[in-house]
């Protein structure tokens, strides 16, 4: 209704346009009866239908590029500003690891200092390198997978099916909610695109739209915080009790000899060796 009311009426600020605009329109369906009233609220209706099917696909497409690696799969014009975002993300923060590296004249990699630029501490703590993904959120959900790679040779997407198999419905219903809050987020990013491209036909709504992506933003980095935290948790609590459902006889927290006996019996691919100075346990929260 504000987009069609943006181009119904024209400039925004033209109070005198609006108010001719409004009596105008308020005049043609008094005149009309109600015929023209109940095809008036048709359209009505049906704008905003199709607005919201077009935010929801826009917050569909947001989702796919910014959440999942699905892009590199598309056809190249598709792709490519994806894979645009992913390479100025990645060229980014290796700058600011070479910049922080000349800081501290350090030629071996070692644990950031707390002075480090906020965004590579921010990254270092959900990904073992640079940004693969088009987002934050995105890399936030990746991390996850790298976390428990790296504590206990755990393949999280191989085993993720068996997995929720043997998770509770208690767990099970919080995940969806979780998930459900990810989709939702995205959901209002379509609203917000929707918002600027209405910017054209008035401005203001630019300011709407900004505030709204904004919104959208904190709340999508949030919802995936929380969900890949609680993908962790349930995968550290859960591979045992699968484990032993195809008949390991180990007892006790995961650990990679666990992990050994889920990978053989599922069928996936042994675990890497874990690298020198590693500990169990690693994969604490990002």
């Amino acid at each position: 209704m504000i987009g069609a009311a943006a181009v119904r009426l024209g400039h925004a600020l033209d109070v005198a346009g609006l108010q001719a605009g409004a009596k105008s329109l308020a005049a043609g369906l008094g005149s009309g009866g109600a015929g023209v009233i109940a095809t008036a609220a048709l359209a009505a209706g049906l704008a905003a239908a199709a607005a919201g099917l077009a935010a929801r696909g826009l917050g569909k497409i947001t989702e796919v590029a910014a959440l999942t690696d699905d892009w590199q799969r598309w056809p190249a014009p598709l792709g490519r500003p994806v894979a645009g975002i992913v390479r100025r993300r990645r060229a980014g923060h290796l700058r600011l690891l070479a910049r922080e590296a000349a800081r501290q004249d350090a030629r071996e990699p070692r644990p950031l200092p707390d002075d480090a630029p906020r965004v590579l501490r921010r990254t270092a703590r959900i990904l073992t390198g640079p940004p693969v993904r088009a987002s934050w959120s995105g890399d936030r959900i990746l991390g996850t997978g790298d976390a428990l790679r790296a504590a206990y040779g755990l393949d999280l997407a191989g085993l993720w099916p068996s997995l929720w198999l043997v998770v509770p419905d208690a767990d099970r219903a919080e995940l969806n909610a979780e998930r459900a809050a990810v989709g939702s987020a995205t959901g209002l990013f379509g609203w917000g695109w929707l918002y600027l491209l209405l910017g054209s036909a008035c401005w203001p709504l630019l300011f709407l739209a900004g505030g709204v992506l904004l919104v959208a933003r904190y709340r999508l980095r949030a919802a995936t915080a929380g969900f890949a935290e609680h993908v962790r948790r349930v995968s550290q609590l859960y591979a045992p009790e699968l484990a032993r459902r195809l008949g390991s006889a180990r007892t006790g927290p995961l650990d990679r000899a666990t992990v050994v006996e889920l990978h053989a019996a599922l069928g996936l691919p042994a675990p890497e060796p874990e690298a020198p100075g590693g500990a169990e346990g690693g994969a604490g929260a990002p």
